[in-house]
């Protein structure tokens, strides 16, 4: 049997339940800033390196992105990996 009664909730409702874009704290914003700003410092930073032979520039470089991504995540989620 198929239910063809109108739905309880709007599109509208199910927008207003979702969880803000950046959290409300404004520590956790700035580390979701520290982490992202540091991931792309370490990209050019490490084509740079690949592309000059830069060993331990190369090894700086991919540190300083997953560093990055682990404090941007936890600064915009709340969550740590």
């Amino acid at each position: 049997m198929v239910d063809n009664s109108a739905p309880t909730h709007s599109a509208a409702d199910e927008a207003d339940s979702t969880e803000p874009l950046l959290p409300p704290s404004t520590g956790q914003r700035v580390l979701g800033g520290l982490g992202l700003g540091s991931m792309v410092l370490a990209f050019p930073t490490g084509i740079v390196a690949v592309g000059g032979g830069r060993f331990l520039l190369m090894l700086l470089s991919a540190a300083l992105f997953t560093g990055g991504y682990v404090v941007g995540h936890y600064g915009l989620t709340g969550k740590p990996l």
